[in-house]
């Protein structure tokens, strides 16, 4: 579609308003009710296939769809959605005013006071289409538009998804590389805090002019997004407390640590604005293990004295009653010290006896006869001693002495049992075999698709076994006709194996996917695996070729 239409359907087109990745936009008028509107038609690859394009046709439908349902100051208002020409078009609200990617591009980093009026309102947006089920996917500084009076309306739901839709796959990779949220990159599900993470991004270009995560390539920036932090502001002093607390929370890898709903960052926002959230707040990991708040004591009286009472009975009751606690828990603590000490004692190192402590037995009372020169048998050891209850004897009793114990003979030390020399005439232990050399298992990889450019990764449990670059392939003018061919080989041990292939190629469509293969492969063995990266939805297609022998 080279020359612009006079009509779209029954719209009449008025000039080309931009153009994007998805295709054109129109500034058109409905003759039936003389409102000027925006058509934007969707420009469907010749690479695409029939059935590739009758599955675009029908997500391009429910997300109209979806889009239509949405209602708000700050998002663009769908009207119609028709197929023009095999084409399907969608006419919305056409906004007066500029992108804030334009914006950003003349006037540079805007103010707080000018940006954090732009961020509520898309928080408050996106909170609205999330409650809808509507995620957005694509938030970036194109689809955000600044009219005439200020007022920033989000538009472009052309890669949103209901969250709840058979189309929303696990695995497909749709964004813009340097707005995307570490899920969309890894091809995990995501929801509302997807959109949130892209919005601190947003944030961060607002104020700054720069992106949070930089890289040369795709793949870098993929990278960065999902395992680096993002780059300290410039000049971050500058800021206030309250930015970089927004900035920390929206911008963090674990969606569980983000705002959980573009209402909790409204509130954040008009705390921000108003000056009661000046200062970042500590989160509850830090304020757990931080120090201790004393509360603060309050000063109590003491009782009155019920009438007739002495003067000082009650002060005079609490001072004795302290006294005799301080005495019991000073008696306490000696007992355990003293126990202590008995204890670590008998548990001295090399199993050598304690030397006893004798405490000065308290005098006999009087009238009681004292035995001399009773014989003390011998104390056993600590660990096989029975405590025995002391029993007083009469004094007219004549007392034996016990038995004399016999010592016990020590066991007599265990030698470690020897095994016998080996015989000088056993014959001699045959040197082992070499072991055998194994062949390697040879795959070949064709890899082509409708992609004008990029990179190929593959990983072999988790090893990176290839990294290498592509372009697409001249036709004979030698322009290139934007599809790609990549033949490679690759040598491996004979193993079970899960592949992992990752494909990612840049503006002006970009294109991101990943997927797994298991694969064995035997000893020798020759596999050719055909390697296809498809468009709508964005995945790879992976195909196992017969070999030679089996093709016979």
């Amino acid at each position: 579609m080279t020359d612009q239409p006079e009509r779209i359907g029954r719209y009449e087109v008025i000039e080309l308003a931009g153009r994007g990745a998805m295709g054109r936009v129109y500034r058109a008028r409905d003759p039936l009710i003389g409102r000027v509107v925006a058509i934007k038609v969707v420009a469907l690859s010749a690479l695409l296939g029939e059935e590739e394009k009758r599955e675009f046709r029908e997500r391009f439908f429910r997300e109209a769809q979806a889009a239509g349902g949405l209602h708000h100051p700050s998002i663009v208002t769908i009207y119609d959605v028709g197929e023009w020409e095999g084409v399907p078009y969608m006419a919305q609200e056409f906004v007066e005013g500029t992108s804030l990617s334009r914006l950003l591009k003349e006037s540079g980093p805007l103010t707080q006071e000018r940006a954090l009026p732009i961020l509520r309102q898309m928080a408050d947006a996106l909170h609205y289409a999330h409650g809808l089920g509507v995620v957005h996917r694509d938030i970036k500084p194109d689809n955000i538009l600044i009219d005439e009076k200020g007022r920033a309306v989000l538009t472009d739901f052309g890669v949103a998804r209901l969250a709840a839709s058979d189309l929303t796959r696990t695995g497909e990779v749709l964004g813009t590389p340097h707005f995307m949220s570490p899920e969309q990159v890894m091809g995990q599900e995501v929801d509302g805090r997807s959109d949130l993470f892209s919005l601190g991004v947003v944030l961060y270009l607002m104020i700054s002019g720069q992106r949070p995560f930089h890289g040369e390539t795709i793949s870098s920036v993929c990278y960065q997004i999902v395992h680096a932090p993002p780059k300290p502001l410039p000049d971050e002093a500058s800021f206030s407390p309250g930015i970089r607390f927004l900035l920390d929370r929206l911008l963090a890898k674990d969606p569980a640590e983000r705002f959980q709903s573009g209402g909790e960052l409204v509130e954040a926002i008009d705390g921000v604005l108003s000056g009661t959230l000046a200062a970042e707040p500590a989160p509850p990991s830090a304020a757990a293990e931080g120090p201790v708040q004393v509360p603060t004591t309050t000063r109590v009286s003491p009782p009155i004295p019920a009438p007739g009472a002495p003067a000082g009975t009650a002060p005079a009751k609490r001072r004795r009653g302290l006294a005799v606690g301080l005495i019991v828990t000073l008696g306490a603590l000696v007992g355990l010290c003293l126990l202590g000490f008995v204890v670590v004692g008998r548990l001295g190192k090399g199993g050598a006896k304690p030397v006893p402590v004798e405490e000065p037995a308290p005098p006999p009372p009087e009238g009681t006869p004292v035995l001399r020169g009773e014989p003390k048998s011998e104390t056993a050891p600590a660990e096989a001693r029975t405590p025995e209850v002391p029993v007083r004897k009469p004094a007219a009793t004549k007392t034996e002495p016990p038995p004399a114990v016999k010592p016990r003979q020590p066991d007599a030390p265990s030698t470690p049992e020897t095994k016998p020399e080996a015989s000088a005439s056993a014959p001699a232990q045959p040197a082992p075999a070499a072991p055998k050399k194994i062949k390697k298992a040879h795959l070949g990889l064709i890899v082509e698709g409708p992609l004008p450019r990029g990179e190929i990764k593959v990983f072999a449990n988790g090893e990176l076994v290839l990294e290498t670059p592509f372009r697409g392939l001249p036709d004979p003018t030698g322009r290139s006709r934007g599809g790609f061919r990549l033949i490679q080989h690759l040598a491996l041990p004979p193993a079970s194996y899960v592949l992992r292939f990752q494909i990612l190629s840049p503006a002006p469509t970009p294109f991101m996917a990943e997927t797994d293969f298991p694969l064995v492969l035997e000893e020798g063995s020759d596999t050719t695996l055909k390697v296809e990266p498809k468009r709508m939805p964005a995945r790879i297609k992976i195909t196992r070729l017969p070999s030679a022998s089996e093709a016979r």
